[in-house]
């Protein structure tokens, strides 16, 4: 349908395919078999390994610019800055621009453009289309719905909604310059019309065909939840409403190279956490471990809540010297990763990945979890625990055999025995 593949009724409902992969500890060449068969990791555009500011707040079209001019000043490099959902009128569902944060939308995008920032809109689709939206009745007669109709239900699955939804929407957004879409579906994990359909998932599906297809001039990528399996064919996700704490931060390295299993490569974590426990201010040494963290992921993007206390602009840091540091290490890497990113198309081993890719006969590489290959050529260690009274950091790297040569201190090492 319009060249996407669409959704049919199973010829059997109650049928399970199975596929048994048996390769013992060979786990790379698995992966390779696996995207054979389940779909390649598209490669994201190359700007998407840049710096991702996000923040949930009412920032109007002055405070976007203000944010943009701030990074220019403080030298904070940066490729993408994303819009949270107070774009639109209305809450949390809502499709046409709110003019008093925003007079002038296409001229703010067009603007951003000119300072190298691109843009996403945040979307809670699930609550419909309601008539205050721009377009609302051109939907309404295309579904054939009566006139005294106030919401149209959203029904991704249905062909015509699909086609109507896109043409009087989205297609309005994406000339005004939208460059891509952040999908942040939140209810009902199965559909109301066809049984059994991840909505999560049939979402992730179409937004990102329909970019393929459509938008001919660009590397088709949206930014969205994950859908379950097969979500790897859509990069790039986000791991949800994290708390700003050094436990989930040590977690997210375990997270992240797990997800290679299943070739799901592409996390953009909230950078940062999202929520602050207890409203306690952002703590400047938590934010620079964080930033420090995210230089090696796939996706460096900070997010985080409206709650008061909680602050991403780095410039707002007594360390933003060290945390400015983490940001141009992270450019200087960028042909690194984006090679990396072709070699994920090309093989399916994800950029970020667990050690026993590479050591499976080490019983250590099964039970270090928060540590990870980021490539082919770097070993990722990060310090996830506060620093002690003197002010120094403390934590164990396990090294296999071999030679390491340590970029903090300028130095090979050896390591040719392990107790």
């Amino acid at each position: 349908m319009d060249g996407i593949p669409w959704v049919g009724t199973p010829l059997d409902a109650n049928a399970i395919d199975w596929y048994f992969f048996g390769y013992g500890h060979q786990y790379k060449d698995a992966l390779g078999d696996y995207v054979r068969i389940a779909g390649r990791q598209p490669l994201p555009p190359k700007y998407m390994f840049g710096y991702w500011y996000s923040k949930y707040q009412a920032y109007s079209q002055t405070d976007i610019q203000q944010l943009i001019r701030d990074m220019e000043n403080y030298d904070v490099p940066h490729d993408v800055l994303m819009i949270d959902c107070d774009w639109h009128q209305n809450s949390w569902t809502g499709w046409t621009w709110n003019k008093s944060l925003f007079p002038s939308p296409a001229s703010l995008m067009s603007w951003m453009h000119t300072h190298n920032t691109k843009t996403a809109l945040n979307l809670h689709p699930a609550d419909g289309i309601g008539s205050s939206d721009e377009n609302f009745a051109k939907i309404r007669n295309d579904m054939g719905l009566d006139a005294s109709v106030t919401t149209i239900p959203w029904q991704l699955e249905d062909s015509t909604f699909y086609r109507s939804f896109f043409k009087n929407l989205m297609r309005v957004r994406e000339r005004q310059g939208v460059d891509f879409w952040w999908l942040d579906w939140q209810q009902d994990l199965t559909s109301s019309y066809i049984a059994g359909l991840g909505q999560t998932f049939w979402l992730n599906h179409v937004f990102y065909n329909d970019m393929r297809l459509n938008r001919t001039d660009r590397r088709p990528v949206i930014f969205h939840r994950w859908g379950g399996m097969g979500s790897h064919r859509y990069p790039i996700g986000f791991s949800g409403d994290t708390f700003a704490t050094y436990g989930t931060l040590q977690f997210e390295s375990y997270v992240t190279a797990t997800a290679a299993n299943v070739c799901f490569g592409y996390w953009g974590h909230d950078g940062g956490g999202y929520l602050q426990p207890n409203n306690i201010s952002t703590d400047p040494e938590l934010v620079l471990r964080w930033m420090q963290f995210c230089v090696f992921q796939p996706i460096f993007r900070t997010h985080g809540s409206s709650q008061s206390g909680c602050e991403r602009r780095i410039w707002k840091f007594s360390n933003l010297d060290l945390q400015r540091e983490a940001f141009k290490l992270r450019y200087t890497l960028v042909p690194y990763i984006y090679t990396a990113a072709r070699e994920a198309y090309d093989t399916g081993v994800s950029i970020c990945r667990p050690l026993y890719y590479e050591w499976p006969e080490e019983n250590k590489a099964y039970t270090v979890e928060d540590e990870y290959l980021f490539g082919n050529d770097i070993l990722v260690s990060p310090i996830s625990t506060p620093s002690l009274s003197d002010g120094t950091s403390e934590r164990k790297t396990w090294l296999p055999n071999g030679y390491w040569y340590d970029v903090c201190r300028n130095r090979m090492l050896s390591v040719l025995f392990r107790i």
